[in-house]
Order: C-alpha cells, then sequence, then structure tokens
C-alpha cells in the first residue's frame, strides 16, 4: 500500500480525469482500493494488503485474514517516489463528500503516528514502528496532518523533524570530491556523499512543508 499503490492510483486517477476509454473503470478499482484500505484495522500502517487484479477488490493480507489482529509492517520506502503527492491529488479529486469513508483518516493516522515516538505507537497499534527512515521527507507527511488539523504544535514538529533528523544538515559536508580511475567513466568533480532518496525528498519536504506548515517555521 505504499509504491505499488500509488503508482497504480497515478494511473487510475489520470484515467479517470482524462475520461480515457477504461476511465470508469479506472474509478471503480480507486473507489475499492481506497475503501479496502480504509477497512483494514491499521490502514495504511498495515503495509500490504491482498489485490485482486481480476475485480479491483483489496482484502486483509495473508497474516491476518479476518481483520481482527491488525498487522504493523512500516517501511521507510513506503512514502517516497511521489506517494503523499498522489494521495492529496486523488483526495482533492474527490472532494469532501466522495471520498471513501475512512481512508482520509487513515492517511492522516500513518502521517502522524510515523513521526511519532514508540511509546505513542505502541499505544495505538500494539507494537512500535521500529527504527524508522527518512525522517527528513516524512515531514511533509506530519505537515499535512498539521494542515488538515490545524495544529501549530504539529506544524513545529514537522520543522523539528525536516532539520534536526537525517538527510541533509547544516553540518553535512557540503563539498564536492574528485572521483578518477575505475569510479567513473570521465574524471568529475562530485558530492559522492549524496543520496538520491535525500535529495529528492529534500526537495519535496521543503516545497511542502513550507506550503502546508509555514507558520510553525522558527
Amino acid at each position: 500500500m505504499g509504491t505499488d499503490f500509488s503508482g497504480l492510483a497515478a494511473s487510475w486517477l489520470l484515467e479517470w480525469e482524462r475520461r480515457g476509454p477504461r476511465w470508469e473503470e479506472a474509478r471503480d478499482r480507486l473507489n475499492s482500493t481506497t475503501s479496502g484500505i480504509a477497512a483494514l484495522k491499521n490502514g495504511f500502517v498495515t503495509g500490504s494488503a491482498i489485490y485482486n487484479t481480476a475485480t479491483g477488490t483489496l482484502r486483509p493480507p495473508l497474516d491476518d485474514p479476518t481483520n481482527e489482529k491488525g498487522v504493523v509492517a512500516v517501511s521507510h520506502l513506503s512514502s517516497v517516489f511521489g506517494f503523499q503527492e498522489v494521495v492529496l491529488d486523488l483526495l482533492n479529486h474527490y472532494g469532501t463528500n466522495s471520498t471513501p469513508k475512512g481512508f482520509k483518516e487513515a492517511y492522516l493516522d500513518y502521517g502522524y503516528y510515523y513521526s511519532a515516538g514508540a511509546a505513542e505507537q505502541t499505544a495505538r497499534y500494539g507494537k512500535s514502528f521500529g527504527s524508522v527512515t527518512l525522517r527528513q521527507g516524512h515531514s511533509r507527511l506530519l505537515a499535512y496532518v498539521a494542515s488538515e488539523r490545524k495544529n501549530a504544535t504539529l506544524a513545529a514538529k514537522a520543522w523539528s523533524e525536516f532539520f534536526t533528523t537525517d538527510g541533509f544538515k547544516p553540518s553535512s559536508p557540503w563539498n564536492v570530491t574528485r572521483l578518477s580511475g575505475s569510479q567513473v567513466l570521465t574524471p568529475v568533480d562530485e558530492a559522492a556523499w549524496i543520496s538520491t532518496n535525500d535529495a529528492a525528498l529534500y526537495g519535496y519536504a521543503a516545497i511542502e512543508n513550507l506550503a502546508l506548515a509555514r507558520d510553525g517555521l522558527k
């Protein structure tokens, strides 16, 4: 229910918006999967579920078939690669009165609890999420929660996650080094310490935090 869902949802939403030849099928698949996620005991925190490619239905994972226990499976990669951006586009397209019941709330819970402490996570889900990473990038999820709940404390926390957890910091090397020999085809000056995930998520989070939680920036 992370990158797989967002990739499918983006394609379905595009077909629906453009009124392509299969737009009604795409709309129905979106309605089915979003309703399925909302119906899971732990929502997005479940991590994965069983998707029926023939019917478009989503049901609980095999290790919780009755949806009573509630699975906790959170990956730091679930919310990258445009995940939040697709979900927010989808919520905007649905509008307040058309969003499948519980879907938005399930996403708000995920955004809040990813950045919460182990005690809060355990109180809500029965266990903690463990050691989560890419928290700088995930601060944009918390910024969205702060915006929707009009919570100044969460807005400030989103910026704290952005500046003080991981990713790019003032204390980062901020330099380039010469790479040559078997490392590269042609000698080049490069910031080899920069990772793709950190660079992309820093940009996403900086833009979205300013849009969603500007008042929390001191």
